[in-house]
């Protein structure tokens, strides 16, 4: 070892080593002399009591009472199809597992073997992706990883004896009621509790720890940490727990629920008309009789009950005074009167909040007459910058956690892993803008021919073939089809023709609304 260089020494000089930039001038023989600060000092922040996550002030939005708050927003008719399109758009993205770049012969085996394991679940790797997608808008998904080995008498459809997946089933958010953290720092998490059912054995036999919930006494299991993959939504100070995107949503979606309610009620109201008992004055005052105050009273009741719907008609006394004016008579009055506001045009306010905050307000282009295809093109691109950022969350957790288990489980070379991805998908309103763009380009000449640059469009386009990028220019241009754009041979014989024969006169070329 001795002379031996160091790449990449510890950041952390040893006694009588000299640091010259990132190398040290005289290396030891081992590493065993440098002194390295390895342990955390700092902590993440994270407020935990108890096993539950107190981050949040707000008990609606606090884990668990959240759950009921996030079940009930996904019923709304707002938020369902945003969550639906979502969802469903990233799960429907064709994935598999892949070689890095590079590595495509010497992890063949490994690739083919890492797919079989899709196909050899007691449940579809579709099933799986649906479900763990549910943290977009839980806030997290936990999945137990259970193995099987790969026998036919095991269930599985191969015999080849290796370890494999049995299924990868999702923990139900609303069982999960605390979080175990590592005793002396509460840094790390290292496992959960799960409700799993109300306690029925009351003898020795029941092997289940119990617990009060809610004044209820209810089983639990432990699940380790490293029995379960954890998807989580935007998990500050690395919470367990993630953040649901419908957390953004939810002060709307309280108000736009109130002023439902108010604009329903003010439609029954309006339809019902304002109901209206006269009755002689004689009943209702303080000194009347008693059997006049019970007849008050019943009429009272009369009119609550109409009011609601609970009385189709009344049956009322024919009493006329001197002048011939009845005493007891029913009516009702419509009302027609204008408000100061307009309770749909603030509800449609807070719809657009809500899709907004879920990334989805371009449901409602055109719904209004406004919207326009730029505007369009321009929600797309963020929304596949959204829907592939909850698709590499998905990647991540199986790449560091499922996998490496996999490969330890077989007794696998780790030391170049294969990788889980979605596939990119084809965005033809991406594709359109950038095409016009390299058109534009191209067109003055700022676009250079090159191997690596026609791959680079080939795979924005997702076509299938790439050149050789070490071939020659003469060689490429043979590969390339003609150039049938005339785009920039307006100039060669003057204005204002754009493809030459000019004959003098001003530029025309700005009604084309790709020059724009």
């Amino acid at each position: 070892m001795a002379n031996t260089p160091i790449k990449n020494p510890p950041p952390v000089q040893g006694e009588g080593d000299e640091w010259q930039g990132a190398v040290i001038n005289t290396p030891p023989e081992d590493y065993s002399n440098i002194r390295v600060k390895a342990s955390e000092i700092g902590r993440n922040g994270l407020h935990i009591i108890g096993g539950k996550i107190l981050e949040e002030c707000n008990e609606e939005l606090r884990w668990p009472s959240s759950i009921f708050t996030w079940k009930e927003m996904s019923k709304d008719g707002t938020i369902a199809p945003a969550l639906s399109y979502f969802e469903t758009w990233i799960s429907e993205t064709p994935s598999s597992f892949v070689a890095p770049a590079g590595y495509e012969e010497k992890l063949k085996k490994d690739v083919d073997f890492f797919n079989s394991l899709k196909d050899d679940m007691e449940h579809s790797w579709l099933a799986f992706i649906k479900q763990c997608i549910s943290f977009h808008r839980y806030g997290f998904a936990a999945h137990e990883i259970v193995p099987r080995r790969r026998l036919k008498r095991k269930g599985s459809r191969f015999n080849d004896g290796k370890w494999g997946l049995r299924k990868l089933p999702l923990i139900a958010q609303d069982t999960v009621f605390a979080w175990d953290y590592d005793e002396q720092y509460h840094r790390d998490l290292v496992g959960m509790k799960q409700r799993v059912g109300r306690q029925t054995n009351w003898n020795d036999t029941n092997p289940l720890p119990y617990i009060f919930i809610n004044n209820v006494l209810v089983n639990y299991v432990e699940i380790p940490r490293d029995n379960f993959l954890l998807f989580r939504n935007n998990p500050l100070k690395n919470n367990p727990e993630g953040t649901s995107i419908l957390a953004g949503a939810w002060r709307a979606w309280k108000y736009k629920v109130a002023y439902e309610k108010v604009e329903s009620e003010g439609a029954a109201q309006e339809i019902l008309g304002f109901k209206v008992l006269y009755i002689p004055p004689e009943y209702m005052t303080a000194d009347a009789s008693d059997s006049k105050k019970l007849i008050f009273e019943q009429y009272k009741q009369m009119l609550a009950n109409a009011s609601v719907g609970k009385n189709s008609g009344f049956l009322l006394p024919q009493v006329v005074d001197a002048a011939g004016h009845k005493q007891f008579e029913f009516d009702i009055l419509s009302q027609k009167g204008t408000r100061s506001y307009n309770v749909s045009e603030i509800i449609a306010r807070y719809q657009a909040e809500i899709l907004t905050s879920l990334f989805a307000d371009f449901l409602t282009l055109g719904q209004a007459g406004g919207g326009s295809f730029a505007l369009s093109e321009s929600k797309s691109a963020m929304t596949s910058m959204i829907k592939r950022s909850k698709q590499r969350e998905i990647e991540d957790v199986i790449n560091h956690e499922l996998i490496p288990k996999i490969y330890a489980w077989n007794n696998m070379d780790d030391s170049v892993m294969v990788q889980f991805k979605f596939e990119e998908e084809f965005d033809a309103n991406t594709v359109d803008v950038a095409t016009k763009g390299l058109q534009r380009t191209a067109a003055v000449g700022l676009v250079a021919k090159t191997p690596k640059n026609i791959n680079a469009i080939a795979q924005l386009l997702g076509l299938p073939d790439r050149v050789d990028e070490n071939m020659s220019q003469d060689e490429l241009n043979k590969l390339l089809t003609p150039n049938t754009s005339g785009s920039s041979e307006g100039m060669a014989q003057g204005l204002p023709s754009g493809t030459g024969n000019a004959t003098g006169g001003g530029d025309t070329s700005v009604k084309n609304s790709e020059n724009k």
